[in-house]
């Protein structure tokens, strides 16, 4: 198990520079996924951190070893790429061996190692395959079998399930999961899709254009988001996002008035907060629900623009009153209504997160 650091790290492109002084901690045998948005730079660390892509400047240690100008194979790591990357003309048994083969190891440690990572991978079965003959996901087992009888000091994974179908993608990310709790190995895993990341990852790096915006264990990413960008990102779908006011504070909770929510209570004590100040409400759809609001509940009135029913829980989509951004409500089990409709929503005020207007920043809960 390796342990990685990475000091005010920067990547540049001649005078064009995508890495913005990244500060990041891996510990040994942690599952970290880089999660952001097209462009973040998620991909371009990756490299970093594989030796693929040069380091502009800072410090890059596997366990306390600058490795700022070690190679891929120096470094003892092995990728899993989106695209399988098999070899088209070799079995799979040839395509999981072809790396130790051209190390001249052992043809009975390779034949073990081959033989251990296709039974944990339950491909064992498809050894005398050629690629072409495999569905996607089990190509995609093949490349991290490729990957794992390798023996790294750690794994990275480049967006690996893009290219399954739903149902596959669902299989595929349980067997990753269940893999890092068998072998125990650092594993960094980059991801557009934020529910990849919460439900596989032990940690979770927010990037937003070459910079992090927070790190943190999923659910104090999805419970505690640093800013509007996180809150934003994390969870699906989206948190509701309001623009409101501070009416007034002190030490047992701050009073918040918004066109679109009315005027509540949130219950904590928030330090550094101002009275009159411009603030931004954000509400999670999963603590709305529908129905008018009681005494000391915030809630509004929106008129329906889309339904989205699964059977076991419904989305419902609308808008109050000139605003611009859909209002989504959670509703456990089905639920119809028609488009055009005018619904009551209600929430409770201690799950509301409150974010300053001007800089985006969360407004820290004061708690003792």
């Amino acid at each position: 198990m390796t342990a990685i650091s990475m000091r005010d790290l920067r990547k540049s492109y001649g005078t064009l520079e995508v890495i913005h002084g990244i500060d990041i901690d891996v510990d040994s045998g942690e599952f970290v996924a880089l999660v952001g948005p097209s462009g973040c730079g998620k991909s371009t660390l990756l490299r970093m951190i594989s030796g693929l892509e040069p380091i502009s400047a800072g410090q890059m240690s596997f366990d306390d070893q600058r490795v700022n100008d070690l190679s891929p194979a120096e470094r003892q790591i092995a990728m899993v790429f989106q695209s399988y990357a098999l070899y088209p003309h070799m079995s799979v048994r040839k395509n999981l061996s072809f790396g130790l083969e051209n190390l001249r190891m052992d043809r009975a440690e390779i034949n073990r190692r081959v033989e251990a990572a296709a039974r944990m991978l339950a491909i064992d079965g498809y050894l005398d395959r050629r690629p072409k003959a495999l569905s996607g996901g089990q190509r995609q087992r093949v490349a991290i079998g490729r990957a794992i009888v390798r023996q790294p000091r750690v794994f990275l994974f480049d967006e690996p399930l893009s290219n399954l179908d739903a149902k596959l993608r669902v299989q595929t990310r349980s067997e990753i999961t269940k893999l890092h709790k068998q072998l125990k190995t650092t594993m960094i895993y980059v991801t557009h899709d934020q529910v990849e990341a919460m439900t596989m990852a032990q940690k979770i790096v927010v990037l937003n254009k070459g910079k992090v915006e927070q790190i943190g264990r999923p659910l104090d990413l999805f419970e505690r988001p640093a800013n509007l960008f996180v809150a934003g990102f994390i969870g699906s779908p989206r948190m509701n996002i309001y623009p409101g006011k501070v009416v007034s504070a002190d030490g047992t909770g701050v009073s918040v008035e918004s066109a679109h929510l009315g005027r509540f209570t949130v219950p904590h004590a928030i330090a550094g907060i101002e009275a009159e100040g411009d603030i931004v409400i954000g509400l999670r759809p999963s603590h709305l629900k529908l129905g008018a609001a009681e005494p000391g509940a915030g809630g509004g009135t929106m008129t329906v623009e889309q339904v989205e029913s699964m059977g076991h829980e419904t989305f419902v989509y609308g808008r109050t009153s000139q605003s611009e951004d859909l209002t989504i409500v959670h509703v456990p089990g089905h639920f119809e209504a028609e488009m055009g409709a005018s619904l009551a929503f209600t929430f409770d005020p201690a799950f509301a997160h409150l974010f300053s207007a001007a800089s985006g920043r969360s407004l820290k809960e004061a708690r003792t």
